[in-house]
């Protein structure tokens, strides 16, 4: 004959093993379990007064004035457009002169053409340099 199998809940069995370690480990280390307590509690109360206080003024989002951002991006406009255009500028000397070097052998007109690309080439890059490194 088999034997009747009787079936204990596992989640009773759970509680009560947990229940037996909590236990044990409070009657073992309660001068450990004490002081870890003590430590989370000077933690936090440290973290709560040395926290950055946010001010509600502050927090509010203020947009700007359309007016201010029309003149900074009127005075910058100019300054911006004169820079695409020497880049413009740039990107087609380097196109001619790499059409000029490609050719196996120069006329006069082709030497005059590679130096007065070259030369503007080389005031295009003084003209683009900060002008704050000037002595």
């Amino acid at each position: 004959m088999s034997k009747k199998i009787h079936s204990n809940p596992l989640e009773g069995r759970l509680w009560q093993a947990l229940k037996r370690k909590l236990s044990l480990l409070l009657t073992r280390y309660p001068a450990y379990l004490f002081a870890g307590m003590l430590v989370c509690m000077v933690i936090s109360a440290v973290w709560v007064f040395s926290a950055r206080k946010v001010d509600n003024d502050m927090a509010v989002f203020q947009p700007r004035s359309s007016l201010i951002v029309l003149d900074t991006l009127g005075a910058k406009l100019p300054s911006i457009a004169e820079t695409y255009g020497a880049l413009n500028r740039v990107v087609a000397l380097q196109s001619e002169i790499g059409a000029l070097i490609e050719k196996d052998s120069l006329s006069s007109s082709d030497s005059t053409a590679l130096i007065a690309a070259l030369e503007e080439f080389e005031s295009l890059q003084r003209s683009m340099q900060p002008k704050n490194n000037l002595p």
